[in-house]
């Protein structure tokens, strides 16, 4: 330039200097423009790989309802894989994303991205995740790789095609179409080596590589440290920790309503609650004691209420020893003695004498003189008169 400012001072510019000086700028303009557009078309497909990837997470979030999933999917086939799909549906069976091939003007996120294509399932591995289409877990379930495949607005072919997947636990019939499915949410990243297991659930072992997981899915049941999950969840050898800042808690609940806690309290202890309240029940502290209605108890049993034994007749064998009881007809309390038959508790009032005992009564069979039987308490005694060779003797008596 200082050439042209040199030589306009002199005498001006030739018409040559002129179109080699116009020719320069037009170059760098160009230049400018190549740069610009090369900075603007790095950053929109950073952009549209972002979009790709948040809605496929929106779209696998949507479909772990099985009824979303089943509307979306119901009747492929995918062992042998389909293509056909042209849109995602949400529980009411209404499409919320649809291919571009059925809605044209159908754009998502920041209106930079359109779904291209929906494939599911297939034989072999696919060759974008190195992933399995479809793996077999049973005779009527498996787990189907599901890939959308995105395009940035404007463009249609190859190079900016931008796949995300997410997989699914699919039940099919006996034709291997789906007739029950929910997506497995997960991320979207891309594997690149792995192998596993059959029937374990994989897991992500680093950023690119799947391998198996301790959880084992047999049908819909699944087993942790077991391959033969008799319930939806079960455990082999291991146990199962809650632990929370809060009371820690295992709560049951039958056809959605609520029927009962046992909790966890501070210090150590157990809370049985039932109802949708949490009315406590029964309670265990710290140093085994254990209270029904009341948390604070002070024996090894401590009960703020009654207790009904089972009523029991005086005289019939029982178990086991010092078991309690009552006499129905007239509510004396009874036990279980060491003779293993129920037997009065002593401060009732007398019975009514009966009929005269007999020997077979009296065990020791060796009374010359047999009494009628004698009532204490609600019990019944058959006594003898015990003679020796001496002429001594002694009364005996045998309850029963």
């Amino acid at each position: 330039m200082k050439i042209l400012q040199h030589r306009a001072t002199e005498r001006g510019f030739s018409l040559i200097e002129i179109m080699i000086a116009a020719g320069l700028m037009g170059v760098m303009s160009l230049g400018m423009v190549s740069l610009y557009k090369m900075g603007y078309s790095g950053v929109k497909s950073v952009s549209t790989n972002d979009e790709a990837r948040s809605i496929t997470g929106d779209i696998a979030s949507l479909l772990t309802s099985s009824s979303a999933c089943l509307n979306t999917f119901g009747g492929g086939n995918p062992v042998t894989g389909f293509a056909n799909l042209t849109a995602i549906k949400n529980t009411l069976n209404a499409n919320v994303f649809q291919t571009s091939g059925a809605c044209s003007s159908c754009v998502y996120g920041n209106r930079s991205v359109k779904l291209n294509s929906i494939t599911v399932g297939g034989s072999g591995t696919d060759a974008k995740t190195n992933l399995a289409r479809y793996t077999s877990t049973s005779a009527t379930t498996g787990i189907a790789l599901v890939i959308l495949d995105w395009r940035r607005v404007g463009d249609q072919m190859g190079a900016n095609s931008v796949p995300r997947f997410f997989t699914l636990n699919v039940t099919v019939n006996g034709s291997n179409n789906i007739t029950g499915c929910s997506a497995i949410a997960g991320p979207t990243t891309t594997a690149s080596s792995g192998s596993g297991t059959g029937n374990y659930i994989p897991v992500w072992t680093s950023s690119t590589a799947l391998g198996s997981s301790v959880l084992y899915q047999s049908g819909s049941n699944v087993g942790i440290g077991t391959t033969a999950p008799g319930h939806q969840l079960a455990l082999g050898n291991g146990g199962i920790e809650i632990n929370r800042t809060g009371e820690p808690y295992l709560l049951m609940s039958y056809g959605g309503t609520q029927v009962g806690q046992v909790r966890g309290v501070s210090g150590g202890g157990l809370r049985l609650t039932v109802g949708a309240g949490g009315t406590e029940a029964m309670g265990l502290d710290s140093a085994g004691n254990v209270g029904i209605g009341t948390s604070t108890p002070s024996g090894k049993l401590d009960v703020a209420g009654t207790i009904r034994p089972a009523a029991a007749v005086v005289g019939a064998a029982c178990t086991p020893l010092g078991a309690t009881g009552y006499v129905a007809a007239t509510g004396v309390p009874i036990y279980c003695s060491n003779l293993a038959v129920w037997t009065a508790v002593g401060g009732a009032a007398p019975g009514t004498a009966g009929s005269q005992c007999t020997t077979s009564q009296y065990p020791s069979n060796k009374g010359v003189t047999m009494f009628a039987p004698a009532y204490y308490g609600g019990g019944r005694f058959c006594c003898g008169n015990n003679n020796y060779g001496d002429g001594s003797s002694y009364v005996y008596c045998q309850a029963y």
